[in-house]
């Protein structure tokens, strides 16, 4: 024990060294352990911690309305040329002219006059005045048809559809009158009292004239005959010889 004490203070040395032995060789490293056991079962994952509620959200206020800025200079104004004018089209043929209108009614005209007293010398009421016996019509543009009035004594007239103004006169041998009746051609016949005219002396003027419409069937032939008293014509004034018988037609329409 005192020997081991009292080479405490010396270099480090080998046990072996100090026993006067040499150092023997390091043995060789042993195999190594085997591994330890296989890994243990993974652990279970964690519950999901609860989300945390939203922050409250932040209030601000708006920022003012900046200045409008300055309006720009207006831009430059663009201009355009007119372009030449088209030359004119061709002028178009001329239209076929169109038929020619007929000719209307109004204005035509017919005077009968008879100069020979004839079948004048004794006209009864119911009668007709006789206008053709010497040379029918003076003229005639309407076409009106003439045939003998009743008892075949005097002139009946037949006018075609339309109106006309009719004109009467002679002398009168007596106080008389005389009126237009109108019917169907070869009668009877019936007095329109509102075409009378007459006188209540002898040897005067008897003119009548009166507003006729001929409706082509029932009305379209007249007479001139006395309403009261069965007279002649006699001479028209101082015209010796002439017993004038005169009945004029003016087409109205």
């Amino acid at each position: 024990m005192s020997f081991v004490a009292g080479i405490k203070n010396r270099s480090p040395f080998t046990y072996d060294s100090l026993n006067g032995g040499g150092g023997g060789s390091t043995g060789s490293t042993g195999a190594t352990g085997p591994s330890g056991g296989p890994p243990g079962p993974a652990g279970s994952t964690g519950v999901t911690g609860s989300t945390g509620a939203t922050g409250a959200t932040g209030s601000g206020s708006t920022g003012s309305t900046g200045s409008t800025g300055a309006t720009g200079n207006p831009g430059v104004t663009g201009t355009s040329v007119t372009g030449s004018t088209g030359s004119t089209g061709s002028t178009g043929t001329t239209g076929a002219t169109g038929a020619s209108g007929s000719v209307g009614n109004m204005g035509q005209i017919a005077e009968f006059v008879q100069l020979s007293q004839g079948e004048n010398v004794s006209i009864a009421p119911g009668n007709a005045v006789s206008y053709t016996e010497d040379h029918g019509a003076v003229v005639d543009t309407i076409g009106i048809t003439t045939a003998g009035g009743p008892s075949g004594q005097g002139t009946a007239f037949t006018l075609p559809s339309g109106t006309y103004l009719v004109d009467f006169e002679n002398s009168n041998d007596a106080a008389w009158s005389l009126a237009i009746a109108q019917g169907a051609p070869g009668g009877p016949y019936t007095t329109d009292v509102n075409t009378i005219a007459g006188s209540s002396t002898a040897t005067t003027w008897i003119h009548g004239r009166a507003y006729v419409h001929s409706n082509g069937t029932l009305g379209s032939t007249i007479i001139v005959t006395p309403v009261v008293g069965t007279h002649a014509i006699p001479t028209a004034g101082t015209a010796t010889g002439e017993y004038v018988a005169r009945i004029t037609f003016l087409r109205l329409t």
